[in-house]
């Protein structure tokens, strides 16, 4: 039914025929950047390696990430074109993709690991605690558009968004083994609904400040940061919870030892949260529905096409 609703419903749009350079040096360097730096993450949250070989494999990511930035540079046709980065709505966007993302994360897998292994649930009930967060998460996604069509402007709403999944994180920070099943959801609902909020926000603010052609690669950078924050976060927190586990389990149960370390994660969470609230005090708001973008160097640009078809 989606592969009938894309091929009747989407337009065809005829591209010109450019031969495409692909970016092989940023792809390269990018990778072995990233890989490196998981790794050691992954390395240190387990044990048992050499302290050396993960201050290697972190080396070796600064190394390759010195190199990307080299490599885009030069590129042709960059993955990742560094002009960009001369826009503050973009930065601060980055950054802010790149937080909500870890928070979202923070209660997908710690809420059901803390239902399963502290409540005693099963995984079907633990799975069910998921549907409400995840129904609020879509929904606010779809309300936040919506006031975003109406209003134009989008800061207000950074702000609310870390408010509510700071109130979120805080909720989950308190759990414990007498926590009911219903705050549980609860809890968890909240930081959906904030969580939610951020899938349009920041696609909004950038796709506002650049000209038509480049929303593309605009776009695309807000989900390159969002998958970033749950490539280096999910690994950190498996880390701050194994720490937790190895020191708290030699005072206490094991139970009350989970417990400890998920809501260290959590709180961990809350100063996230109020990194990205401070952050989003910074995010220049430039109101929706105008034709013309700014560009750093201060000329204007149409995103009106010309009849030969550029911008």
């Amino acid at each position: 039914m989606a592969v009938t609703i894309i091929l009747y419903s989407l337009p065809n749009f005829k591209l010109p025929d450019v031969k495409k350079v692909i970016d092989y040096g940023g792809i390269v360097t990018f990778t072995l950047a990233l890989s490196a730096l998981i790794l050691a993450l992954t390395l240190a949250g387990e044990g048992g390696y050499s302290w050396n070989l993960i201050a290697g494999l972190i080396l070796l990511s600064g190394v390759s990430f010195t190199l990307f930035v080299w490599a885009e540079k030069k590129a042709v046709e960059p993955i990742l074109p560094l002009h960009l980065f001369k826009n503050s709505i973009f930065n601060v966007s980055s950054v802010e993709s790149f937080l909500a993302a870890a928070l979202m994360f923070s209660g997908v897998i710690y809420v059901p690991l803390f239902a399963q292994d502290v409540l005693g649930m099963s995984a079907t009930h633990s799975g069910l605690i998921m549907i409400p967060m995840l129904f609020s998460l879509t929904l606010a996604s779809i309300i936040t558009g919506q006031i975003i069509a109406w209003t134009g402007k989008y800061k207000k709403l950074v702000i609310a968004e870390f408010i509510i999944t700071g109130i979120g994180v805080v909720l989950l920070a308190t759990m414990n083994a007498d926590t009911p099943y219903y705050l549980l959801i609860l809890y968890s609902t909240v930081l959906g609904i904030g969580s939610g909020m951020a899938y349009n926000l920041f696609n909004v603010a950038v796709q506002n400040a650049f000209p038509l052609r480049e929303i593309g690669i605009v776009t695309a950078s807000m989900r390159f940061f969002r998958n970033i924050g749950t490539i280096v976060f999910v690994p950190l927190f498996g880390y701050i919870m194994n720490f937790t586990l190895a020191r708290a389990t030699v005072l206490t149960t094991n139970s009350q030892a989970l417990v400890l370390s998920i809501q260290n994660i959590f709180l961990v969470a809350i100063v996230l949260t109020l990194a990205g609230l401070a952050m989003a005090f910074f995010l220049e708001e430039i109101p929706l529905g105008g034709d013309e973008f700014v560009n750093p160097d201060g000329r204007e640009e149409t995103n009106t096409p010309d009849m030969k078809g550029n911008y």
